[in-house]
């Protein structure tokens, strides 16, 4: 294994591991932009915690990671909106 879980609210969501790690060989089954949409997280931001809290299904120890893609679409969407000078204030 590639070293500790990393726990998010109290749930383990990956491993750190040496640098340089590939966790992704199988890119065609992680669609990479899926996967910077889905840890779109901020772990201070009520937002965030309250979407992790949602895609979590306690019972089942299971991840809906669209609701993750979803919530970090729109996030990531309206931080570039921000940040692009071509739109307008």
């Amino acid at each position: 294994m590639l070293g500790q879980y990393r726990p998010f609210l109290g749930f383990e969501i990956g491993r750190n591991g040496p640098p340089g790690a590939d966790y992704y060989t199988l890119p065609e089954l992680v669609p990479l932009g899926a996967l910077v949409t889905a840890s779109y997280l901020r772990d201070k931001d009520e937002d965030d915690i309250q979407a992790v809290r949602a895609a979590i299904d306690p019972q089942q120890r299971r991840l809906n990671l669209a609701l993750l893609i979803q919530h970090g679409a729109r996030k990531l969407s309206r931080d570039l909106l921000v940040h692009d000078p071509r739109c307008p204030s």
